[in-house]
């Protein structure tokens, strides 16, 4: 069966990799196994990503300098809540651009 694993350079994800074998390592660097659906570790590991030792858990990057980590849920949310309907994120005024 195949594993997917995250290759760590502190606790940076600079790399992903899949592997029949059990890894703690990849040419010297540690290796930490992911789920792609977020089943262990809350989410799916991501390159540029980072691994939070204490929590066991990979974040994404911060998608912009605003948005805030949930530390309920390891996901990145904005300052404004996002409204129904289509809608992308301005970081210059700091809400959402939404068609008219």
């Amino acid at each position: 069966m195949t594993k997917k694993y995250a290759i760590l350079s502190g606790d940076y994800v600079i790399n992903l990799i899949v592997s029949e074998e059990t890894l703690e390592s990849f040419d010297g660097l540690e290796c930490i196994e992911y789920s792609p659906s977020g089943e262990f570790r809350s989410n799916s590991a991501q390159i540029g990503g980072t691994y939070l030792r204490e929590e066991d858990v990979f974040i994404d990057r911060q998608p912009y300098p605003s948005w805030v980590l949930n530390l309920s849920t390891y996901k990145w949310n904005p300052p404004i809540a996002k409204p129904d309907g289509p809608a992308a994120w301005d970081e210059s005024k700091l809400g959402w651009n939404t068609p008219e």
